[in-house]
């Protein structure tokens, strides 16, 4: 059986989130890019070999059908009898983007079908990020929109509260860094971890230190960027020691020994991918053939970004 692409332009990226992990959430600064090694797609019909997958993809998308029907009147922008027909036809996500590992799976669905199923024409950029938002609660019940606005987009977005804007020059190979994809082996649930950052939120001390440390080091970054295009080690170096002290549950236990590493070593600095727990972790550096050696001798799988 032939498979019909539904969009032949509808490719929609995984994404890295730079920096802005919990802090977007907090009205702060965030940066994040496309990462075209990943990517997924709507198709109608399926693959002979690709049974499984397709029946599976097909009943997330009508999981989320019926979320965003049952919530009709937040949604008047989806065009639901055009989407339920395409359902009932066979409607399903051809991706390759892993679940769970911080690359936006989701975020790249909910592009995929806002850009397909959409009913209005706005080019407003924190109006696409707050209809995209809306639809992504259906996978983590809260969603800063970033994800899917990344991978509608297919452009590297800078965000400070209240304002985002597309950098569609700039990408990780003008950063001045390295940057590689570090395999965790666990899968991320983003759902728990944001609760909990939000409970911490919520205690005089914790909330004191991310916004003098964590925060403010996050947004030098973004700032830096923005204005000359580079990410400053030193910076970069603080977000990763405000993580290992205070973002415990985000990082698996046997992954903390190499923030400590880098800390110690000052050849490379780990961060947590998205919201962490699993997944993939950042890792920074300015030395490439020391740090492929550390993580070989480690016996660390990773995936270098900027080749």
């Amino acid at each position: 059986m032939n498979e019909r692409i539904v969009d032949n332009t509808g490719i929609f990226p995984a994404k890295i989130l730079l920096f802005g992990e919990y802090g977007i959430i907090s009205g702060n600064s965030g940066l994040a890019v496309p990462y075209n090694k990943f990517d997924g797609r709507l198709r109608l019909e399926h693959a002979v070999n690709e049974m499984d997958r397709q029946l599976f993809s097909g009943q997330s998308l009508r999981r989320l059908y019926n979320f965003l029907k049952l919530n009709e009147p937040d949604f008047p922008f989806i065009d639901f009898e055009h989407l339920d027909s395409d359902l009932e036809n066979g409607l399903w996500f051809d991706s390759n983007i892993p679940n769970g590992y911080g690359l936006g799976s989701s975020g790249a669905l909910v592009a995929a079908l806002y850009s397909k199923y959409k009913t209005d024409n706005s080019t407003d950029l924190l109006s696409v990020k707050k209809h995209l938002a809306a639809i992504e609660r259906f996978f983590h019940g809260v969603s800063s929109g970033v994800d899917p606005s990344l991978a509608f987009f297919k452009q590297a977005i800078l965000l400070k509260k209240n304002f985002i804007s597309l950098l569609p020059e700039w990408s990780i190979e003008k950063s001045g860094l390295s940057l590689y994809l570090i395999d965790t082996g666990s899968v991320s649930k983003t759902f728990g971890l944001v609760e909990w950052f939000k409970a911490q939120m919520l205690k005089p001390i914790f909330s004191k230190y991310a916004e003098s440390e964590f925060f403010a080091a996050n947004n030098d970054v973004v700032q830096s960027v923005e204005h000359s295009g580079f990410i400053p080690f030193d910076a970069l170096v603080k977000v990763s020691h405000y993580q290992i002290d205070y973002f415990t549950p985000m990082i698996p236990e046997s992954f903390r020994k190499h923030f400590f590493v880098g800390l110690n070593n000052g050849r490379f600095a780990f961060k947590i991918c998205g919201s962490g727990g699993g997944g993939f972790m950042l890792c920074f550096t300015h030395d490439e053939e020391f740090t492929e050696h550390y993580l070989r001798s480690e016996g660390l799988r990773f995936i270098k970004v900027n080749e």
